[in-house]
């Protein structure tokens, strides 16, 4: 059996559904359902926290079960076993502890890099998804246009715009000293639409959350200090006015 068919046999024996273990694992659902379709492989950190959410070992979870030996007939006569030279069996027990070492110096040096990486918050309680947990791809900063329909510009955070079809659009810098959160509370005209709505960091990454048809009221949280533009980007064939606002 595949490792992704493993995946998705133990998360639904489990009573999972993808949600709940991208939660378990603080990963994002688009990620737990890569694993399940083959498109992707868990790292050795999500691997290990897999095979100790389903109780099993990680070469079980990676390898499956041990293949069971059929016994043999019971008017069989027992086979005896030659006597092993002692030679190839100090070969072998030398590469398995060989290979005991470098699986348990592998997993060692994931849990110090993920100990070392600072965690993304878990806190569905307040209903905050952290960017580390969100979809993200690299912009071109040419096909991003800046807003310029904003209305009450007085009003820091008012939102009234048009996007135009299969278009990226800033509507609103955001400039954090540390780590922080904003809201974004917009709806949109066409309720049909398939609209991205995020922030675009200095390096042009998009971190989005998708929303087909009707608005999004959702807190983001931003691990990292800097200047950020809060984006949204259509996926409609046709123009679609956002109107709402964006706290800070």
């Amino acid at each position: 059996m595949e490792l992704k068919d493993k995946l998705t046999d133990l998360r639904t024996e489990r009573g999972l559904t993808q949600d709940g273990l991208a939660r378990e694992l603080n990963v994002s659902r688009q990620t737990v359902s890569k694993w399940e379709r083959g498109l992707a492989t868990p790292d050795a950190v999500n691997l290990t926290a897999l095979g100790r959410l389903y109780g099993i070992s990680l070469d079980q979870l990676v390898n499956g079960p041990p293949p069971q030996e059929e016994p043999a007939p019971p008017d069989a006569p027992p086979e005896t076993a030659p006597a092993p030279r002692r030679s190839t069996l100090s070969r072998r027990a030398w590469a398995a502890v060989l290979a005991g070492c470098a699986l348990l110096a592998g997993l060692a040096a994931g849990f110090a890099i993920g100990a070392a990486v600072p965690k993304e918050p878990k806190t569905p309680e307040d209903g905050i998804i952290w960017t580390g947990a969100m979809e993200w791809e690299l912009i071109d900063p040419s096909a991003i246009t800046q807003d310029k329909d904003i209305v009450l510009p007085l009003m820091t955070g008012t939102i009234n715009t048009t996007v135009s079809p299969f278009s990226t659009k800033t509507i609103r810098p955001v400039s954090l000293q540390s780590r922080g959160v904003i809201t974004l509370n917009c709806s949109c005209s066409l309720l049909s639409a398939s609209m991205d709505f995020g922030v675009i960091d200095a390096s042009g990454r998009f971190y989005f959350i998708n929303v087909k048809g009707g608005s999004i009221n959702q807190a983001i949280g931003i691990s990292q200090a800097g200047t950020y533009q809060v984006a949204v980007r259509s996926n409609s064939s046709q123009t679609v006015r956002v109107v709402g606002f964006v706290n800070d």
